[in-house]
């Protein structure tokens, strides 16, 4: 029976053969084959796998590490070749397996194709954050974004420390001028991943976006221009969007002149979270970014852990004073990276 027929070209089929368990040593081909494809020597993961196949053709596991392996050799053909025989099979991996084929199918150029596998394999496994990220990469590019943000938010949902899914929605919200929900997003991607490329990328937005619209053109004057009304569908932040920058501004005053960047960025995220907690305290603050995002971070504040945030996020700068005070401040990282840990089981 056709299970999902997206185009003429892409036929896939309700996986319905039960998989012939594997002995000792396909096993070990398989594990041999996954330890050679982490050391990028693709053709001889390819020959492992190749070899498990012989020996139990019945093996979806295998023929999803050889698409897999195919896939890094940049064989997309084969690639979805291997995908579509793994799908055939009811096993643990078929999450897995379709998003393997949803992204080959948007490689290839056809996204609508690949949203129907995504959406199908969603309909079988909800709550698979993998799943929900990749469609709602494929929906940015179909300029499907509301529906795109929904997808990082389930994925982040279903699995709090998938750093992509944060960066792909501060990224959103970055396009769209949501100043507050991008920090805090930015923020939380960056605490996940601290050292990487992006991380050193997203580092530098971060920075931006905290002293959007303050400039000093000269000593005695700083120009401050904020939007009055900005996004507010994931909730209203234009009060504290202003005074952002009335805090951010403060850096060029006599008395803070002579702080380290690092220090000011402290001291505007201490002072953010706790208006946030005030204004929450207020009275009901309705959507996702105060639902999500706000408790985080002011649980962290009440827990005296701001500073060693911003630390931890700046690692990867090639700063003296921020690898200074690291090297001084171990045990406070211990703990913030001990807390970060505890809110994510």
């Amino acid at each position: 029976m056709i299970w999902l027929s997206c185009s003429a070209s892409f036929q896939l089929h309700a996986p319905d053969k039960t998989p012939v368990p594997n002995d000792e040593a396909v096993e070990a081909l398989i594990r041999e084959g996954i330890r050679l494809h982490d050391e990028h020597r693709f053709d001889e993961a390819v020959d492992c796998y190749a070899r498990a196949l012989t020996l139990n053709p019945e093996n979806p596991a295998a023929l999803y590490e050889m698409s897999y392996a195919y896939f890094a050799k940049g064989d997309y053909k084969k690639s979805m070749l291997y995908a579509a025989k793994a799908a055939e099979y009811e096993s643990d991996l078929i999450g897995p397996v379709y998003t393997q084929i949803g992204t080959l199918l948007d490689i290839e150029g056809k996204p609508r194709d690949a949203v129907a596998v995504y959406e199908k394999a969603l309909e079988r496994d909800p709550v698979n954050y993998l799943l929900q990220y990749n469609l709602g990469i494929t929906c940015i590019g179909l300029k499907q974004n509301r529906k795109a943000m929904a997808c990082f938010k389930k994925a982040m949902l279903a699995n709090p420390a998938h750093a992509g899914s944060h960066l792909a929605l501060g990224e959103m919200y970055l396009n769209d001028g949501y100043r507050i929900p991008c920090i805090m997003a930015y923020s939380r991607f960056l605490m996940l991943e601290p050292n990487t490329q992006r991380a050193a990328n997203t580092l530098m937005k971060f920075q931006n976006v905290l002293t959007w619209g303050v400039t000093q053109k000269s000593e005695n004057n700083i120009d401050i221009d904020v939007p009055m009304r900005g996004p507010d569908y994931d909730g209203d932040f234009s009060s504290l969007n202003l005074t952002l920058s009335l805090i951010s501004a403060a850096r060029f005053t006599e008395e803070n002149r002579n702080k380290a960047p690092v220090e000011h960025i402290v001291s505007s995220m201490k002072s953010l979270i706790e208006m946030m907690a005030g204004t929450a305290a207020e009275g009901e603050c309705k959507g996702f970014v105060w639902e999500y995002y706000a408790p985080y971070f002011v649980e962290m504040n009440e827990k005296g852990l701001v500073e060693p945030f911003v630390y931890y996020i700046f690692q990867i700068a090639d700063d003296e004073g921020v690898q200074m005070w690291i090297h001084e401040h171990g045990d406070e990282l211990v703990r913030f990276q001990k807390w970060i840990r505890e809110m994510e089981d």
